[in-house]
């Protein structure tokens, strides 16, 4: 298979998969209760969208470039088109 096919299907694939495990995490951690002596959109940001969207989405497609050794660059394009229109 030719390096560009595979790090498209790569791209594609961990962009399909963190759109769906991102929409379960980000609901679970919007769940726990943040602190009072925060600042809500502090929380939100590290909280929510740090452990619920950034540390997931970061694993898998890391994950994915190292098991395929596909191209960074056409895998992280082909990742946030196929993340978007899965979303």
């Amino acid at each position: 298979m030719t390096n560009s096919l595979k790090s498209t299907l790569a791209g594609i694939a961990s962009g399909v998969a963190t759109c769906y495990v991102t929409t379960y995490l980000v609901s679970v951690t919007a769940a726990i209760a943040f602190p009072s002596d925060w600042p809500s959109s502090v929380w939100l940001i590290f909280v929510v969208f740090g452990l619920g969207a950034f540390l997931p989405a970061a694993v898998i497609h890391l994950t994915t470039l190292l098991l395929s050794k596909a191209n960074a660059l056409i895998a992280l394009t082909s990742f946030c088109v196929s993340f978007i229109g899965t979303a």
